[in-house]
C-alpha cells in the first residue's frame, strides 16, 4: 500500500529548462509506445529513421518529393542507424472530403475549396 501511494503522489520539480507542478509519476508500461516522427524534408526523414519507430508525411506534394527526397533519406537514416526495414513504419496523411457535390469535395482536398 505504501509503495502504490508513493508512486501516485504528485511531484514538484524545477530545473533550468522546465518546471512541473502536481505531476504524477506512473509505472512504465510493459511495452513502450511507438514514436512516429513527422517531416516534409530530408533532414527530418533521416532523423525519423535514426531515432523513431516510424515516419509520417503529408500528401498532396510533388511525387518527386516522396521518391527523390523523403524515402531516400529515410533509407539513409536506416543505414546510419543500422536498423532493419521490418522494424520501421511509413505513413502518409491523406486528405479526405465528403460532400454531395463531387467537384467541391475534390476542390476541398486540394485546398482550393470555395468555402
Amino acid at each position: 500500500m505504501t509503495t502504490q501511494r508513493a508512486r501516485r503522489e504528485s511531484q514538484f520539480r524545477r530545473s533550468t529548462y522546465y518546471r512541473t507542478r502536481n505531476a504524477t509519476i506512473y509505472e512504465k508500461p510493459a511495452k513502450l509506445p511507438s514514436i512516429y516522427i513527422a517531416g516534409a524534408g530530408p533532414v527530418m526523414a533521416r532523423y525519423a529513421r535514426k531515432s523513431g519507430d516510424g515516419f509520417i508525411c503529408t500528401s498532396g506534394k510533388s511525387p518527386d518529393l516522396y521518391s527523390g527526397t523523403l524515402l531516400p533519406n529515410v533509407a539513409a537514416g536506416m543505414a546510419a542507424a543500422d536498423r532493419t526495414e521490418e522494424s520501421f513504419e511509413r505513413m502518409i496523411e491523406m486528405k479526405v472530403s465528403y460532400d454531395t457535390d463531387g467537384p467541391r469535395a475534390l476542390d476541398d482536398t486540394r485546398g482550393t475549396g470555395r468555402r
